[in-house]
């Protein structure tokens, strides 16, 4: 089934361009937003930042505040054992809640059914043919069978939506932030597309810090010669790398999008790897399985090996609700308007 298409969320709108009149004419148009009133009305932050007068919001330029999420904090074993002992956690939920601590990912095994899955996989295709969405053309090759992955879907397809507001992943993205979650992006993936390292710290940036997940589920087996996903376990404890730290201003981005990005920012992370001495991890899940990651944990796409087998699979990222949720790269505050699909629900801590 296809939904009514809202205003997509966005992090980098271009503004509208308007014709210079030949008269000198009283500018009508409304003034753009302050930064200031782009803040979450319900922010949790304990310092509230003073963004009035600026163009960017840039993560340095940020005062230090709290609080973090509660798997972030440094008395995190404590939270977890009083969770626990006041039966707020079951102990499945506590061995995730301290795997996700530790390393920085959990791995939920047959969380979508056969069947969930499948109906995602036919009403993506349904939508393709009916040109309800476009995949970015990424072929590898005239012997690449499949279509580029494609953003934001479930602003079109509600089993996409529904896949990624499944009650069980929101309750539990929900546990490991500590608050509500709101359903920012989704992309979907009929194949691998071999992006190098990277965290999303740098493309979806939270104040205070911390408040992002992410989930990826596999909607098939997943071929290993396909360019599965591979991360790096600890990772997400280490130095956090934002734009400003390699040279990337909003107006470069803005001029070079992401060429910068591979010039600056990925030989940086490839840098922090090697000095981490880390080995990576590659995820071959089953049909239905989940992993969800923290915002700070580095990930990337391994090398097609083959071209013909396919990826498929669904990522959704999601916000805390009360976090202030920006680009880092260009600056710009997060539009999540369109997609608080959530309801409110208790959270364990």
């Amino acid at each position: 089934m296809f939904i009514r298409r809202r205003r997509p969320a966005t992090l980098d709108t271009p503004p509208t361009a308007v014709e210079a009149p030949s008269v000198p004419l009283p500018d009508l148009r409304p003034a753009e937003p302050s930064l200031d009133d782009l803040l979450p009305p319900d922010l949790i932050a304990d310092v509230r930042p003073d963004l009035s007068g600026r163009r960017f919001v840039r993560a340095h330029e940020l005062p230090e505040s709290g609080p973090y999420p509660w798997l972030d904090r440094p008395e995190w074993r404590e939270l977890v054992e009083q969770a626990a002992v006041s039966g707020s956690l079951d102990e499945r939920t506590r061995e995730l809640c301290t795997r996700f601590a530790t390393d920085g990912y959990v791995i939920v095994p047959g969380l979508f059914s056969a069947p969930e899955c499948d109906r995602v996989w036919a009403a993506y295709e349904r939508a393709v043919v009916a040109g309800v969405i476009h995949p970015s053309p990424e072929k590898m090759g005239e012997d690449d069978p499949h279509l580029g992955h494609v953003m934001n879907a479930h602003l079109d397809i509600t089993e996409i939506r529904d896949a990624a507001s499944k009650p069980e992943l929101l309750a539990l993205v929900e546990t490991l932030l500590g608050v509500e979650a709101i359903l920012f992006q989704t992309l979907l993936f009929p194949k691998g597309r071999g992006q190098l390292e990277h965290s999303d710290t740098i493309h979806m940036t939270t104040y205070p810090l911390g408040y992002m997940c992410a989930a990826w589920v596999a909607l098939e087996d997943i071929d290993p010669d396909a360019g599965p996903l591979c991360y790096y376990p600890g990772s997400h404890r280490w130095e956090r790398i934002y734009a400003d730290d390699v040279g990337l201003s909003p107006e470069l981005f803005a001029t070079e999008s992401y060429r910068a990005v591979a010039e600056r920012y990925e030989p940086a992370i490839q840098y922090l790897i090697e000095c981490s001495g880390t080995e990576p991890q590659v995820f071959l899940p089953r049909q239905g399985d989940v992993l969800i990651w923290h915002e700070n944990l580095v990930h990337g796409g391994t090398r097609r090996v083959d071209v013909r087998p396919s990826r498929r699979s669904l990522v959704s990222h999601y916000f805390g609700r009360g976090a202030l949720c920006y680009h880092d790269l260009s600056g710009k505050v997060a539009d999540r308007v369109a997609d608080e699909i959530s309801t409110p629900r208790a959270v364990p801590v």
